[in-house]
């Protein structure tokens, strides 16, 4: 089963209320979480600062959310240390989450030295009140042998009992325990692997809002897994989880649906082909650093579609997207230089593009090598010379 330590639902807390566990003892600091509007659109630097209020005087479900909000560095500056501290507090009050996420600390050296031992300290505790990710983590230490003698029959119980919690949990409408048994079911893990069981519940957690869960069910759509295949419902749920980009932890989930809609739009197989749609989410995956948005965005102002042409803005976002090979190009690493090699050529900056490609074709790279004989045949960025193009292309047949 999969730990969700640090994932997306580290930032779903856009409802304050909603992270007061029901089982949890708040003898102090209730008041700051509870004149929060339900509906305030605050920021997360303020959402951090009522944690804080009400985690000093006291309360252990906002001590638990400002852990994690340093944790992830979301509304504060990233500081595992701190994250530990606040963990600990709401752990020593009983506050299960919290102690398994402390004993993940421990397991992993998130803020804390490695203590194997001390991590199944933490995660027992957690255990004892029920929570499935402890008993799961329980039952890997005992697989492994982490912290305890290795034990397969001691594992296997606590994965059982972990699933069952995590039944149970779901069936009572929690959403990370749908989300959790959604993906037991869809990868077999602690029981038979059954897609359309895990579609049954990855749509009950993203119909909550869980933006893995949507982007999960979107891509069964997509892949026609555990469900009919369905491009348009695929699209309706990437674009839940496209709207949602920018946020920490949500993003890769974001950048990958940005760009799932922008192919789906581009290549109009499914729907009707509209450049225009394609490039906004091209934009806005480019904008989030994805490196094949950006070629593809640079490659629309470059043919025009969905955009004014424009070469000038075709040759910026090209840049961009060679940058980061730059350093590695320059210290011969012939990869780095096929890539930016393309990259110029892309962007009809041929002298530099065969500066690079000849230096990867040199080392013997055959995607270089057959660029630079379409160089050479073409007379871009060189003199065109047939016999120089027979023999790089001839080389990269060979290599």
């Amino acid at each position: 089963m999969n730990k969700l330590f640090g994932s997306c639902s580290a930032v779903l807390f856009a409802l304050i209320l909603s992270t007061i566990v029901a089982n949890a003892q708040i003898p102090a600091g209730e008041q700051q979480i509870n004149n929060v509007p339900a509906k305030a659109q605050i920021t997360l630097k303020e959402k951090a600062e009522i944690y804080r209020k009400a985690a000093e005087a006291g309360n252990a479900s906002a001590q638990f959310e400002l852990g994690k909000c340093y944790d992830s560095g979301i509304g504060v500056e990233k500081n595992t240390v701190e994250a530990v501290k606040w963990y600990r507090k709401a752990a020593d009050q009983g506050f299960a989450n919290a102690q398994y996420y402390l004993g993940f600390c421990y397991e992993h050296g998130r803020g804390v030295e490695i203590n194997a031992t001390e991590a199944v300290q933490w995660y027992r505790k957690a255990t004892e009140q029920g929570n499935a990710e402890a008993q799961n983590a329980l039952a890997e230490c005992y697989k492994k042998g982490i912290g305890v003698v290795q034990d397969d029959a001691e594992s296997a119980k606590w994965h059982r009992q972990a699933f069952e919690s995590y039944h149970k949990a779901a069936e009572q409408g929690d959403m990370e325990s749908q989300y959790q048994l959604a993906v037991a079911y869809q990868h077999g893990e602690d029981v038979k692997h059954d897609s359309v069981e895990a579609v049954k519940w990855y749509r009950k957690a993203a119909e909550q809002g869980k933006v893995c869960a949507q982007s999960s069910l979107a891509s069964c759509y997509d892949r026609g897994d555990g469900v009919t295949k369905n491009p348009l419902e695929a699209a309706k749920w990437y674009r839940k989880v496209a709207e949602q980009g920018g946020e920490k932890g949500q993003m890769w989930f974001a950048e990958k649906a940005q760009m799932w809609l922008a192919e789906f739009y581009a290549k109009g197989e499914d729907t009707e082909q509209d450049y225009t749609e394609a490039v906004k989410w091209y934009r806005k995956a480019a904008e989030q650093g994805d490196e094949k948005a950006q070629e593809a965005l640079a490659e629309c102002y470059r043919d025009g579609k969905g955009v004014p042409k424009d070469d000038g803005e075709a040759a910026k976002l090209y840049a961009r997207f060679t940058e980061p090979y730059l350093n590695a190009a320059e210290q011969g690493d012939a990869v780095s230089q096929y890539i930016l090699g393309s990259g110029y050529n892309k962007s009809k900056n041929y002298t530099e593009a065969v500066k690079w490609l000849r230096k990867a074709a040199e080392q013997g790279y055959g995607g270089a090598q057959e660029s630079l004989g379409f160089s050479y045949e073409a007379g871009t960025g060189v003199t065109r010379d047939n016999i120089e193009a027979y023999k790089w292309l001839l080389l990269a047949l060979v290599t």
